[in-house]
């Protein structure tokens, strides 16, 4: 409440007037006669507005304190204290919202948008401090409101009128936090955070005239990634990110279709719903197959919107989906059999894949600096997943070099740390590779030599050569890279 009140969004005499409620008296005996006197019986009613109440807080006298808010379930307000830090909360009944929605008309809408957007604000401070605690990492595949590049990288500086005062929420920002702390203030908002997907406010503030189009999406497109992102990662139920995201596709549907704007947030929400399949520890067969059907959905809300300028950039991140789904779902039986019966029909279907992003993103990517991340998450992509008995790529080496310098600059902890054991492990398979190569090449030569005065010779040296050629696909034996992949993970942990 100080916080609001601090922002302009509540007014500043809100102990004054909610403590007069809660006493049943609108105004002291003293002030009430008073203005009476002065304007009649009219201006002594209570009015939050009215001089009086301005008086009030004027002429000073003893502060309100936390302890003038008695614990106690009113008709209209429940009050809650923490036995612990002291502080007071206040949850307004279903009654009281539904008679000022009834009877505020035009207000409330303006009201329920401002609301809207204080949570905006809420959410994505709650996610940067857990960040900046390093409390949770982004993923390889993650589709959340925790990356900030490209698309996924929130508006939060936009036309929401409360991000012109101020864009962080100071009595979270500026305070040293911990994890279980935030997992508190999650709890205590977390019906306030599943309020902001009520199809019925959404739709009368869509609704109101005087509201900007622009600025209610601009709001919805934060909610409906902050929101699932938060319950994803700090929501004491499982099924709570799920939860949140359907709410806010149900949401979305009040919303004109042919908007490019809406369709773009139904894709993160598809993609942020796959991700949250393929990760799931439970019923995984029946989660990869929900994964399946939300990245064909992507697919088709791309296909919907191919003319536009970041069409290319969402097709290489669903592209990525679908290799990490190939991926995963061999390494836990989730695939089809008669389709997929081994590795290599995977790692075929994941080449093509990897093709197609190549020839539709990776160019488009070169070109723009905003998409160096997903070009670098790509790269760590291929690395993970790549067949080793099909040969050493030189050019990967490059690409994973590429990537460790960019994630360095993207500041995600878990990334960097991937990005760096896998490019060592590259490095070393490719050092050992050349090693060998020289080493095989010599005794070859030196064999060679010993053979020219033989009367065979001409096919022992064919035999050489053939040998020569098989060095392609030499690799380090697995032993070596066990031991390689130990001395890359104590080096980094």
């Amino acid at each position: 409440m100080e916080e609001l009140s601090t922002k302009g969004r509540i007014t500043k005499q809100w102990k004054e007037i909610l403590l007069a409620f809660l006493k049943k008296k609108a105004l002291s005996n003293q002030y009430c006669e008073q203005e009476k006197k002065e304007g009649g019986e009219e201006e002594a009613k209570f009015d939050a507005n009215s001089r009086v109440m301005k008086e009030i807080t004027e002429r000073g006298g003893k502060p309100i304190e936390r302890s003038d808010f008695k614990p106690d379930n009113y008709i209209w307000l429940n009050i809650t204290k923490d036995a612990v830090s002291g502080e007071v909360w206040f949850v307004p009944t279903q009654f009281i919202i539904k008679v000022v929605e009834k009877y505020c008309g035009d207000c409330f809408a303006k009201q329920t948008l401002k609301k809207f957007e204080y949570m905006a604000i809420l959410s994505t401070s709650l996610i940067n401090k857990i960040k900046k605690n390093y409390n949770y990492c982004e993923k390889l595949v993650e589709f959340s409101a925790v990356s900030t590049f490209g698309l996924w990288k929130l508006p939060i500086k936009g036309e929401m009128c409360m991000m012109k005062d101020a864009d962080l929420i100071q009595y979270i920002e500026n305070k040293e936090y911990d994890f279980d702390k935030l997992k508190q203030w999650f709890g205590l908002h977390e019906n306030n955070f599943f309020s902001c997907f009520d199809p019925d406010a959404v739709q009368r503030v869509i609704s109101n005239k005087n509201l900007k189009e622009e600025s209610v999406i601009e709001v919805m497109e934060i909610l409906c990634l902050a929101i699932p992102t938060l319950f994803k990662i700090i929501s004491p139920r499982g099924t709570g990110a799920m939860e949140a995201a359907r709410r806010a596709e149900q949401v979305l549907i009040k919303f004109n279709e042919t908007n490019v704007k809406i369709s773009l947030i139904r894709i993160k929400l598809s993609l942020f719903l796959a991700a949250l399949h393929m990760g799931a520890k439970n019923d995984i067969h029946e989660n990869f197959t929900l994964a399946k059907i939300q990245l064909k959905l992507t697919q088709e809300e791309i296909e919907k919107i191919k003319g536009h300028k970041d069409a290319p950039l969402l097709f290489a991140v669903a592209a990525l989906g679908f290799a990490y789904y190939f991926h995963k779902g061999f390494k836990k039986n989730c695939l089809n059999p008669k389709e997929f019966p081994n590795r290599d029909a995977v790692n075929k279907q994941i080449n093509n894949i990897f093709k197609k992003i190549e020839t539709l993103a990776i160019p488009m990517m070169k070109s723009d600096e905003s998409l160096k991340v997903p070009k670098a998450k790509i790269a760590l992509m291929k690395c993970k997943i790549r067949n080793r008995k099909s040969g050493f790529e030189k050019q990967l080496l490059e690409d994973m070099r590429e990537a460790v310098i960019i994630l360095t600059e993207y500041k995600s902890l878990r990334l960097i740390m991937k990005a760096h054991y896998l490019y060592a492990c590259l490095k070393i398979e490719y050092e050992m590779f050349i090693f060998l190569s020289l080493s095989l090449f010599h005794r070859i030569e030196k064999r060679k030599n010993a053979l020219k005065a033989s009367e065979n010779s001409s096919e022992s040296i064919r035999n050489m050569t053939d040998r020569l050629v098989e060095i392609k696909n030499i690799h380090l034996i697995k032993t070596s890279l066990d031991i390689a992949q130990k001395v890359c993970r104590f080096c980094l942990y």
